[in-house]
């Protein structure tokens, strides 16, 4: 039997067979509510930085606009990103302006003094929370301060358009320049309603241009687009996920986010928000590391994103003896921490232990065989037939403290009595531990899910102990 068909075998022999892994530990509570399910957590909970800096930011949030609908949630965002930027960061200076402190005078008045703070080889960060529309020419976007009336005029006269905002910042010292802008310049609020008869882009609103080498600019939607909330809370969703990512959700293993890597995976969590179609936008140095020594793993965005905020699903569907625990012995040799939003099923065919994401359908499968070292070399190479791709060949990888082998193919044409078995995409890691050849093996039945997924995995690698 080939490996595929043994792992399509041992998932349907897995359904009949009873689980034997034992629970070992209870998980955090720190992301849950009182009911048991996961809700979004604090963004803003961090430990002071063990040595300060010489970065500087200001923090614009406008919840509450005098003559334009509320931002809800836009001062929440704005206090996490102090707390984030002042303890995790040790940032020297912070200025926030919340509301009424922040008119279209103001914002420029307290830019020009971080500005003038700015010390070489330093960062000055600009944080921008609230409203946004397009000029009248429709050749750029505007910033809207708090005073600004209901009308295409006033809100053209009371906002600093975006071209003039990175000009005054990039006159500084430092040598990093980066802009997050959590609105939109379509001229709507969150709810999709016109600001003002007139605030709709003349012409397309295209991202900021002829940025200077060091700038980034993130923004939270396409210039057609509305910048929205997250599931299930009254929290501005881009300023948010952004700040999560450079905790180290968006980390692809290195310990440190770049701004391509923060866009990539906040795009990648917005695409499960419905009702609506929300695209961050880069423009500038995407190789920026905006968060060096980012280390904190994703708490399941992609389940808060799809479950309307909490994730009370994975919990209640895993199997009883193991929804209450995360470290898992499954008494075969292997102990592992189970992934976020993956459940724990039974196994059998020669598969010690599966694993299936709640959501995307994906599957990881372990298998153990006892061989000597020297034949290990055959268990765990790469299938054969003409049914089987290679997309990448073997290379040599760690994961965690542990050396092994990964390789990528692909499932091109099914066994023809497996011909309704769509096409798959295979990423295994062999390696040879304790006198046995393990295969590990993420079977990607959902392609969107991919890149995510994958992180799983290693993730999943990292973290499982030999016995």
């Amino acid at each position: 039997m080939r490996p595929f068909a043994l792992l399509a075998a041992a998932a349907l022999v897995a359904a009949c067979a009873a689980p034997q892994y034992t629970v070992m530990n209870a998980p955090a509570s720190a992301t849950t509510s009182s009911g048991g399910a996961t809700s979004w957590p604090d963004v803003g909970a961090a430990e002071s930085a063990a040595a300060s800096t010489n970065d500087v930011a200001v923090i614009v949030a406008i919840e509450d606009y005098a003559f334009l609908p509320d931002v809800t949630g836009a001062v929440d965002n704005a206090n996490a990103w102090e707390s984030y930027l002042r303890k995790a960061r040790g940032f020297k200076e912070v200025y926030v302006l919340t509301d009424k402190q922040a008119p279209i005078e103001e914002i420029k008045r307290f830019t020009e003094t971080a500005v003038s703070q700015t010390a070489d080889g330093a960062a000055l960060w600009f944080v921008f929370i609230g409203h946004g529309a397009a000029l009248k020419d429709g050749t750029d976007g505007a910033l809207i301060g708090m005073d600004a009336q209901q009308t295409i005029e006033s809100i053209g006269a009371r906002s600093i358009p975006r071209k003039e905002l990175v000009a005054m910042l990039e006159k500084g010292r430092q040598s990093q320049t980066v802009v997050v802008l959590d609105t939109c310049f379509s001229g709507r609020d969150s709810g999709g309603e016109l600001l003002a008869e007139g605030t709709q882009p003349v012409i397309p609103v295209g991202v900021t241009a002829d940025v200077a080498a060091g700038t980034v600019v993130l923004s939270a939607a396409g210039t057609d687009e509305v910048a929205g909330q997250l599931p299930g809370a009254e929290r501005p969703a881009f300023s948010y996920l952004l700040l999560g990512a450079l905790r180290g959700w968006a980390d692809d293993g290195d310990g440190s986010v770049t701004a391509d890597e923060a866009i990539t995976w906040t795009r990648q969590q917005l695409r499960h928000a419905k009702g609506r179609q929300q695209t961050p936008g880069v423009d500038g140095d995407k190789a920026i590391a905006l968060a060096p020594g980012a280390t904190e793993p994703d708490p399941g965005v992609a389940a808060l994103m799809k479950g309307g905020g909490t994730n009370a699903a994975a919990a209640a569907s895993a199997p009883s003896d193991v929804a209450g625990g995360t470290v898992i012995d499954t008494n075969e040799g292997l102990v592992f921490t189970k992934p976020a939003d993956w459940g724990v099923g039974p196994a059998g065919m020669g598969v010690i232990l599966s694993l299936s994401n709640q959501y995307s359908g994906n599957q990881i499968f372990v298998q153990r065989a006892q061989l000597k070292q020297a034949n290990a070399a055959a268990a765990l190479g790469l299938p054969f037939g003409a049914e089987v791709k290679v997309v990448r060949k073997p290379v040599q990888t760690t994961h965690g403290s542990t050396e092994g082998q990964e390789s990528e193919y692909k499932l091109e044409d099914a066994d023809p009595e497996f011909e309704s078995m769509p096409s798959q995409h295979h990423i295994k890691f062999g390696t040879y531990q304790n006198g046995a050849a393990w295969s590990f093996v993420l079977q990607i039945n959902d392609p969107n899910s991919r890149d995510a997924d994958y992180e799983a995995f290693k993730q999943f690698l990292e973290q499982v102990r030999f016995q």
